[in-house]
């Protein structure tokens, strides 16, 4: 039997102009408050990451009952030899949102929490380019009462209540051979049947509003 877990998610369509940019540190740990910024790994937006990284970083939105909408691409080595990471919350004890690895793939998730943490460790082996997030204060609609039903060994159907103005819903689907960012879906009702899925395989489906933050 497979298992899925249902993520409330968010937003999107940013054409924002992005207040700061921030680099990871090779090691340890930094926080800002900020509403806006656009977070690099240690090489920036033109380097590639370090080896032996191995850092967090914490961003709080300076409102209380916000939340960030986290817009991004990356290229990153395998699963063992770098990784991205995104908690929702001050520290990385807190639920992951997003991991990230092993190619080029894009991000478009958002918080359930006014702060995030991201973290990123890389080994010895040859660096890829990295990541970039684009991270914004967010107040969009988001859906609630997720409900999972009809599953069957391939297929689900998914149903939640709808927040007030939203019109198309992004659904992604994610699991261990599926990195976030490579399968999503639209529609324009507070339901959709997924077919496609694999036996004995865990799938995670998150749901968000397209809206502009």
């Amino acid at each position: 039997m497979k298992k899925i877990l249902l993520v409330v998610s968010c937003v999107f369509l940013i054409s924002t102009l992005w207040a700061q940019q921030i680099n990871m540190p090779i090691t340890g740990n930094s926080q800002i408050t900020t509403s806006s910024c656009t977070l690099y790994d240690d090489g920036g937006p033109s380097l590639n990451y370090s080896t032996n990284s191995n850092s967090s970083y914490t961003i709080e939105t300076p409102n209380e009952g916000t939340y960030f909408s986290i817009v991004g691409s990356y290229d990153l080595e395998e699963y063992n030899k770098s990784r991205l990471v995104i908690y929702d919350g001050g520290s990385t004890s807190t639920t992951i949102i997003g991991s990230y690895y092993g190619g080029i793939g894009t991000i478009n998730i958002c918080s359930n929490s006014s702060s995030i943490t991201v973290r990123f460790f890389s080994d010895t082996d040859t660096p890829h380019s990295g990541f970039s997030l684009n991270i914004i204060e967010n107040t969009c609609p988001r859906p609630f009462n997720l409900e999972v039903t009809n599953v069957t060994t391939t297929s689900a159907h998914l149903e939640w209540d709808e927040g007030d103005g939203t019109t198309i819903w992004i659904v992604e689907c994610t699991s261990y051979n599926i990195p976030n960012g490579q399968n999503t879906f639209t529609t324009n009702s507070n339901s959709i049947d997924i077919t496609g899925l694999n036996p004995y395989e865990n799938y995670t489906f998150s749901i968000r509003s397209n809206c502009t933050p």
